[in-house]
C-alpha cells in the first residue's frame, strides 16, 4: 500500500485487508507493507495505532520532482518501494482509500497458484462521500498496442513472484498499473477476473494532475517511455 494523507479512509481499507476470509488457503501469511510519502495528516498515527506484527510500516523519501503527471510519479516511486520491501510469494497492490471484499485475495489466489502472471479482478464504484454503488468497472482486454476498454488499476492487481522480478526496479513513468499491465499483457501473462472483488472511492484522495494540464507531447513521451521499458523487459525471460 502507498499513502499519502489518506486518514480520511485508510482504516476502512486496512480493516477490509486484515479480515479477508482467507480459510481456502490455510497456509496463507497476510503481510501487509505500507509506504508512506510524507503525510502530514493523520495517517501514520493510524498504521502504527493498530499495533499489529503483519503491518510493517515504511518511510519513502521523494528525491525527484516533475513538472507534469506529479502526483502520478510520485505514486510509482511509492509503490515501487514498497513491491521492493514485499517478501511474499504473491503481492498485492492497495490504495488508500477503497475497501476490498472479503474473498478478494482468496479469489485471486485461486488463479494466481495455479497460472501466476498478473491477475486483475473487477470493482465497485462507490461515492467518495455517501459509499453508493455507482456503476462498475468489468474488464474486456485488447491487444497489446491498443486495450479494448483501457489498462487495469493497480488497487485490483494481484502479481506472482516471478512476474515482480520483471517489474522491479519500478521504471520512472506516470502509470505504474500502465507498466504492469503492459509488462504482462506482452508475455500473455495478464488475467482477468469478472467478479467484482473491491469497491473503488471515485473521486476520492486517489490524487492526480488534471489530464488538461499535460501538454500532449509529454503524454505521448510517457506513453512511448513505458512500451520502450516493457519491450526491453519482455526480453529478459
Amino acid at each position: 500500500m502507498a499513502t499519502y494523507n489518506g486518514g480520511k479512509h485508510i482504516k476502512k481499507q486496512l480493516d477490509s485487508i486484515l479480515h479477508q476470509d482467507l480459510s481456502a488457503f490455510p497456509s496463507a501469511e497476510l503481510e501487509i507493507i505500507i509506504s508512506d510519502d510524507g503525510s502530514t495528516d493523520n495517517t501514520v498515527n493510524i498504521i502504527e495505532g493498530y499495533n499489529d506484527n503483519r503491518i510493517r510500516l515504511l518511510h519513502h523519501r521523494q528525491d525527484k520532482t516533475h513538472r507534469y503527471h506529479a502526483a502520478l510519479y510520485a505514486a510509482t516511486a511509492n509503490f515501487g518501494y514498497a513491491m521492493s520491501h514485499a517478501t511474499g510469494d504473491y503481492i498485492f497492490l492497495s490504495d488508500q482509500d477503497d475497501v476490498w471484499y472479503s474473498d478478494k485475495i482468496s479469489k485471486t489466489l485461486q488463479v494466481l497458484t495455479d497460472k501466476g502472471g498478473v491477475v486483475a479482478t473487477a470493482f465497485d464504484l462507490i461515492d467518495e462521500h455517501s459509499e453508493k454503488i455507482i456503476g462498475d468497472v468489468i474488464y474486456s482486454l485488447g491487444s497489446f498496442w491498443k486495450p479494448r476498454r483501457g489498462f487495469i488499476y493497480g488497487f485490483s492487481c494481484g502479481i506472482a513472484r516471478e512476474e515482480l522480478k520483471l517489474i522491479l526496479p519500478m521504471p520512472n513513468v506516470p502509470q505504474h498499473d500502465v507498466f504492469i499491465h503492459l509488462l504482462a499483457q506482452k508475455r500473455n501473462k495478464l488475467q482477468v477476473i469478472n467478479d467484482k472483488c473491491a469497491a473503488h472511492r471515485w473521486g476520492g484522495d486517489n490524487t492526480s494532475n488534471s489530464a488538461n494540464e499535460v501538454p500532449i507531447l509529454i503524454k505521448l513521451f510517457s506513453r512511448l517511455k513505458i512500451y520502450v521499458t516493457v519491450l526491453y523487459r519482455s526480453t529478459l525471460r
